[in-house]
């Protein structure tokens, strides 16, 4: 990533103001409908652990197929390198929370021994999480201005460039370790047929692209290839696991009992 396809003019006081303005509006507007405000609160409060996991899986999808869109669009020069640069970090930030918050929905549908294996994707998710907000908080605040400005260090410019063999190269393929072994880990619990089964499935398809990946960031870059795949199995995982948080919802409510706890996904 070259300094030299990074500049752009940086954010007006207008574009500032704005935002801040607008920040300020939604805080408003909370603090004058408070019943509008408790009303949504309680809302969520019915059958929490299937509402969170569908919106969870849902925006992973989501910002998963954002993310793998634009590296492919910046790969074949279809969009200006730093939107894509750009749209990658923000998207790949969004599904590190996500995923998380999708894993420790997983984690409370399951019970008995099971859940030793979706605690582990959930400590996993948390690992992925560190690894993804380190690299594109550092990228998007600290490393793209200064290359924008045109005032990276040597050094700084070795520690925080995303190209092979740099640090932050390292920690990118790291994250991407983390994510294949928590859905490598997780991908028990789903056992079944019908669309549990094709959960399990890519769950697993994702955990063995792990090593094509790992091969990419640590080896050579010529197993991108093979790595690529993570660009259909994260996507689509995610998304089957939003249908399955909506199918178990419309089960609770059909049942009458949106209160009681989530059937376990065994």
């Amino acid at each position: 990533m070259s300094a030299a396809f990074l500049c752009s003019t940086r954010p007006s006081e207008r574009s500032r103001d704005t935002l801040i303005g607008l920040c300020a509006a939604i805080i408003i507007i909370i603090m004058i409908t408070p019943r509008s405000f408790d009303r949504l609160l309680h809302t969520w409060s019915r059958d929490p652990i299937n509402r969170l996991g569908f919106w969870s899986a849902l925006l992973a999808a989501v910002s998963a197929t954002v993310c793998s869109v634009a590296a492919l669009l910046e790969l074949l020069d279809a969009i200006p390198r730093l939107l894509g640069i750009r749209l990658v970090d923000a998207s790949s930030l969004i599904l590190a929370v996500t995923i998380v918050v999708m894993m420790s929905s997983i984690h409370h549908t399951v019970s008995g021994d099971q859940r030793v294996w979706s605690f582990t994707g959930v400590t996993f998710a948390v690992l992925y999480a560190s690894q993804v907000s380190l690299m594109y908080i550092v990228q998007l605040f600290v490393y793209l201005p200064k290359a924008q400005r045109g005032t990276l260090s040597e050094i700084e410019r070795m520690l925080l460039a995303d190209t092979f063999g740099i640090f932050l190269q390292a920690v990118d393929g790291l994250r991407y370790l983390f994510l294949g072994l928590a859905t490598l880990a997780v991908a028990p619990v789903f056992a079944g047929g019908g669309l549990r089964r094709w959960i399990r499935r890519f769950f697993v398809a994702n955990g063995i692209v792990t090593i094509p990946v790992f091969l990419t960031y640590f080896v050579d870059p010529g197993f991108l290839p093979l790595a690529g795949l993570w660009v259909v199995a994260v996507p689509v995982s995610t998304f089957l696991v939003a249908v399955h948080f909506r199918r178990q919802r419309y089960t609770l409510e059909e049942r009458g009992n949106p209160h009681s706890e989530t059937e376990s996904p065994t």
